[in-house]
């Protein structure tokens, strides 16, 4: 039974460690990686935001913050058109930060309909 514990304990010990490894790893990519260049990754955002929303979205620039532990984003210009093309809603500055959650999930948030 001892070693049964014994070998349970390590593999608790193994995983553990593993997993702050892992998270670390993803929050200096975060930090180091992506906050810097987020302005390169301008029309993925596009893309994305047009496939979340349903509708086309245009954005002027992306700016980065990384005071803390969790990144902000300051988006200016967000432009939403509509079928017509036409600028439905004009949006001078957005800020957005990354919350934990949604980077453990991976994904944005999906509006609800």
């Amino acid at each position: 039974m001892l070693k049964i514990w014994s070998v349970l304990t390590r593999w608790l010990l193994a995983a553990t460690l593993l997993f702050w490894l892992l998270f670390a790893a993803g929050w200096g990519t975060l930090h180091w990686l992506i906050v810097p260049r987020i302005g390169e990754f301008r029309p993925q955002l596009q893309a994305r935001a047009t496939l979340a929303l349903g509708v086309q979205v245009r954005i002027g620039a992306v700016v980065a913050r990384s005071n803390g532990f969790m990144p902000s984003f300051e988006l200016s210009n967000v432009e939403l058109f509509d079928t017509q093309g036409r600028v439905a809603l004009g949006l001078s500055r957005v800020l957005v930060s990354v919350s934990p959650r949604s980077l453990w999930r991976q994904r944005t948030a999906r509006p609800r309909r």
